[in-house]
């Protein structure tokens, strides 16, 4: 198993005991590892806390910008 699939496995708290063994050894090589583990949980919780549709009414939208406008 490559490491981007440790990586994703980690985040997603899916990781075996043997998983977690190479990940931690994986981890603790250098301080760019670490860092790079972290901003890409980051990036994950933030996609997760981004909203997955924003439903916006286009029409009711288009003729307050039309109003503000005043073009008729």
């Amino acid at each position: 198993m490559n490491i981007d699939e440790l990586i994703i496995k980690k985040i997603d708290n899916d990781l075996t005991n043997e998983e977690e063994v190479l990940f931690k050894s994986w981890i603790n090589e250098s301080e760019i590892n670490k860092h790079v583990f972290f901003r890409l949980k980051n990036l994950k919780k933030i996609k997760n806390d981004f909203p997955k549709k924003i439903d916006m009414d286009t029409h009711l939208a288009w003729n307050k910008i039309v109003k503000k406008l005043n073009i008729n």
